[in-house]
């Protein structure tokens, strides 16, 4: 039987707390982080079993090393070692390795694939990944594509009996008979998220229509003069960044759809919690592994990427749509979250994948 399980990541963000908090009940755990990786993702502090290191040191803006990270006298024999999948960090690629050698039990713990990463640099990760002795993905259908005998899938979610509770206290259900048709989008506000293409469709859109956007970022006031410059501006409100679902819950529960425009993720397994159907772009290779849990015309409907007059049409189609129709996407939603895509499923997925001796 293992000693202790350490998992190396470049941060550790609030999403995650539940997830490791659950299996530190079960295991003996270490996670070894730092407060803010290389992508601006900030770390929550005060869980007794993460260890920070000193940040990143940027290699010419390519790849990147996690100061203070042990490479060899933290790990004993018996122990297994999980760590974060991304080859641009040296050290990670380094301390996989140097465990192999040691016969200390590692684990991949990443994409199959992320949007955007293809040809050279996927078969890198893929043959890199092969050096573990477990892989550990995102997604069943990322598992099933890899076809390893070794690969595990964790169906990546979130703590959805927190957000039951948050939903609960806001004390509101989803009203059908507003004269406004809410859409919400949840992300960082970057090129990855894809909004110009959504503000560039708001002028063909009905105009009973609003969006509510939920997050910041780099590109926040690029994109509110190019509302402004197409007349929708009175549309949108910039909500700023929420971390907590009991501000959250109202916010979702008032709108009647999800949109992310561009690479979605985790964001699309928050959505489904709330009973959002999701209205998201149809190119599977551009999104983050979580667009396993979509399927159009149940849980949502697809548009044709970066084009602002399929989305146009297709948030017009919605919002037609008779009340019935409407319930029953939002119910179409919860259920994609009830029995997977959540904490539960997600630690009882992960403790199978530690335990299996992989005869």
């Amino acid at each position: 039987m293992f000693k202790s399980i350490f998992i190396i990541q470049p941060a550790f963000p609030k999403y995650r707390t539940s997830l490791f908090d659950r299996l530190r009940d079960k295991f003996s755990l270490t996670v070894f982080a730092c407060k803010k990786d290389f992508l601006g993702v900030e770390s929550v502090a005060g869980s007794p079993y993460v260890e920070f290191g000193g940040g990143f040191i940027s290699l010419c803006g390519v790849f990147y090393w996690h100061k203070g990270l042990s490479l060899v006298s933290a790990y004993k024999e018996g122990d297994v070692v999980v760590v974060s999948g991304n080859p641009r960090i040296i050290n990670y690629m380094l301390l996989m390795m140097f465990c192999r050698l040691r016969g200390i039990e590692v684990v991949w713990w990443g994409h199959g694939w992320s949007a955007g990463s293809h040809g050279l640099m996927s078969k890198i990760r893929i043959r890199l990944m092969c050096l573990a002795n477990k892989i550990l993905v995102y997604t069943d259908f990322e598992k099933e594509k890899l076809g390893k005998h070794n690969c595990f899938a964790l169906n990546n979610g979130l703590d959805k009996i927190e957000i039951q509770g948050a939903m609960a206290r806001a004390g509101s259900n989803r009203s059908y008979e507003s004269p406004c048709f809410d859409l919400v989008f949840v992300g960082r506000v970057t090129e990855k998220a894809g909004l110009s293409v959504l503000i560039h469709a708001l002028p063909t859109i009905d105009h009973k229509v609003r969006v509510k956007v939920v997050g910041d970022g780099a590109l926040r006031n690029n994109l509110q003069d190019l509302a402004s410059i197409l007349g929708v501006a009175d549309r949108i409100d910039w909500l700023g960044p929420v971390f907590d679902e009991n501000v959250m819950a109202p916010i979702m529960l008032a709108a009647h759809a999800f949109v992310y425009p561009g690479a979605v993720g985790l964001s699309l397994i928050h959505a489904f919690n709330y009973g959002l159907p999701a209205i998201i772009h149809s190119d599977r290779s551009s999104h983050m592994p979580e667009f396993a849990a979509f399927s159009d015309g149940e849980n949502g409907f697809a548009f044709v990427k970066d084009d602002a007059d399929s989305l146009a049409s297709v948030v017009n189609q919605l919002v037609l749509k008779p009340t019935d129709e409407l319930r029953r996407l939002s119910e179409k939603a919860s259920l994609t979250v009830r029995d997977t895509y959540h904490i539960e499923d997600m630690v009882d997925r992960f403790s199978r994948m530690i335990t299996d001796p992989l005869k």
